[in-house]
């Protein structure tokens, strides 16, 4: 069995292709969850006429509508596929998508967005650049293959799914998601996903700039987070290097006088080595932690494979 979720707000326009696109790639007995988040349209009463599964979610954010999708997952679905209710994202090769987590092994398909119609302009200019800045960035912090890494398509495996504890957030959930697969050392495939234009009166939800540093900024914690040692020893070196100029500033014309002109120099070389001392040795020890909850999210991950057998 599949499952479908679908976050929404303010989709009354385009939820039901939405979900009549889907039931035509997955058939009819795929479950559909509509999780609406605090929409003040018709978004919630056009869903439950098409017949699937709707639910709210008043916490606005795309993270806390997919994490009340993922407490109402069919105990009997192996897969469940994130798509956007904007209709933006085409489905016409979802099933093969499916078929790479069933058959090929891998716990996540990241949909890489292809426009076709160039004229159509679904990306925003500002949207474009900042796809394109922050998927490098991201590709460079924690050395994924991931093409597209803000895209809004994606298919999940039941132990991945299952396992992600992120979610308390808005369009984040996506840096999420990416920084699971890395966390569990996850086999991730990129699918190219044919990506529209929004339909007359559909408005994009994400604000350029304001959500942009809100990713950029969750970025950063999910490197401390996911590879300490890393980022903190990023912090250590520079703090040392300048710890190393001022003792040679101190240290220089002590060996040339026997005296110490630049001593302030000096005691703020010890400061500052003191404090790379305390970066480097943070980093080791919460590296060794993330051992432990990697260990720990494994566990999670093959009882929810469990869960279906």
């Amino acid at each position: 069995m599949i499952t479908a979720i679908v976050p929404c707000l303010n989709e009354e326009k385009t939820v039901n292709s939405v979900i009549d696109e889907l039931r035509g790639a997955l058939g009819k007995n795929a479950q559909i969850v509509v999780v609406d988040n605090g929409s003040t349209d018709n978004t919630f009463r056009r869903a439950q006429k098409a017949g699937v599964e709707v639910y709210r979610e008043p916490n606005r954010g795309k993270g806390y509508a997919f994490r009340t999708g993922l407490n109402k997952v069919n105990a009997e679905s192996k897969v469940i596929v994130l798509v956007d209710g904007d209709n933006t994202y085409s489905l016409d090769n979802l099933q093969a998508h499916i078929d790479h987590i069933v058959l090929g092994g891998f716990d996540m398909v990241v949909g890489n967005r292809v426009i076709q119609d160039l004229q159509s302009k679904p990306f925003r200019n500002g949207h474009r650049v900042g796809n394109w800045v922050l998927s490098s960035l991201f590709r460079r912090m924690f050395a994924t293959d991931i093409v597209d890494v803000l895209s809004g398509y994606r298919v999940l495996s039941r132990g991945f799914a299952l396992s992600f504890t992120g979610g308390a957030s808005r369009f984040e959930v996506e840096t999420e998601l990416n920084a699971h697969a890395f966390h569990l050392s996850s086999m991730v495939k990129n699918a190219d996903v044919l990506y529209r234009a929004r339909p007359d009166g559909s408005i994009s939800k994400l604000r350029t700039y304001y959500d942009g540093a809100k990713i950029l900024r969750r970025y950063l914690s999910l490197w401390f987070t996911e590879r300490p040692l890393m980022a903190f020893f990023s912090l250590a070196l520079p703090v040392f290097s300048m710890s190393f100029l001022l003792f040679a500033r101190a240290i220089i014309p002590y060996l040339e006088t026997g005296l110490v002109p630049n001593l302030p120099s000096l005691v703020a070389s010890s400061g500052l080595l003191l404090l790379a001392a305390v970066l480097s040795v943070a980093g080791v020890v919460l590296d060794r932690t993330n051992v432990l909850r990697k260990a720990f999210s494994r566990n999670i991950y093959m009882e929810a494979i469990k869960l279906k057998s």
